[in-house]
């Protein structure tokens, strides 16, 4: 039985061959650290049938003026909370509060509306990043990477020489750990499109004190001097 070894080829790919008389089995194995689609040679993918689901990353923003900037903050998380979303961070002062808030992707709209009746709206904003593509080939990897790890695991059952199987459980570990980061990633970017981003920023508002609303009364009564309604 001859060792299971790896060879690289041009297009990068590593080649895993394993010349026992009871198992002829050949891997097309992407570089260590390499992202590119592992396939099993000689097998293609069976696409997935019906309509390719879409995945929006859809993310709000929301300027507002208020008179207490923590009683807002307060109110701000009930109202998020009620939507069926939570408060991800959270900075206070006594002039302003900055809360990056989630909430359910559909309900992004509702809070935006229930949010900006806190106070008097600055800015409003809102987009949206369509990750469709991204979401498919990740799962399209993933399922490939699957279908490498069960040769692997085959080929590792039936492997007799000590070489052999170290060398076909190092490529396993291999696979198993980029599976692993890949299925982080996916879970990130579906994660981002079920529940969207919103964050907002409540200054605030500036109060004239006696000085000021004296000044301005006497600018107003200037004003009138110069300018008949």
């Amino acid at each position: 039985m001859s060792v299971l070894r790896a060879v690289a080829v041009a297009s990068g790919a590593i080649f895993i061959a394993s010349g026992c008389s009871r198992v002829q089995t050949e891997l097309a194995v992407a570089p260590a650290g390499s992202e590119a689609t592992l396939a099993v040679a000689g097998s293609t993918p069976t696409p997935a049938i019906g309509r390719q689901a879409t995945y929006l990353v859809r993310r709000g923003w929301l300027d507002l003026t208020v008179r207490r900037p923590d009683s807002t903050a307060i109110r701000a998380g009930e109202l998020t909370e009620r939507l069926g979303g939570i408060v991800q961070n959270a900075t206070v002062t006594e002039q302003r509060a900055r809360l990056t808030l989630r909430v359910p992707e559909p309900r992004l709209d509702e809070a935006l509306d229930s949010l900006s009746a806190l106070g008097t709206v600055g800015s409003r904003r809102l987009s949206a990043d369509d990750v469709s593509e991204q979401v498919v080939d990740l799962e399209a990897r993933l399922a490939s990477m699957a279908a490498v790890r069960d040769r692997l695991r085959l080929l590792l059952d039936r492997s007799v020489q000590v070489s052999e199987v170290l060398s076909v459980e190092r490529e396993l570990a291999w696979v198993q750990s980029e599976m692993d980061a890949m299925e982080a990633r996916l879970r990130y970017r579906r994660s981002r499109a079920v529940m969207a981003e919103l964050s907002l920023s409540a200054n605030r508002e500036r109060i004239l004190g006696p000085v000021s609303l004296l000044f301005k009364g006497v600018g107003w009564a200037i004003g009138k001097l110069f300018f008949v309604s």
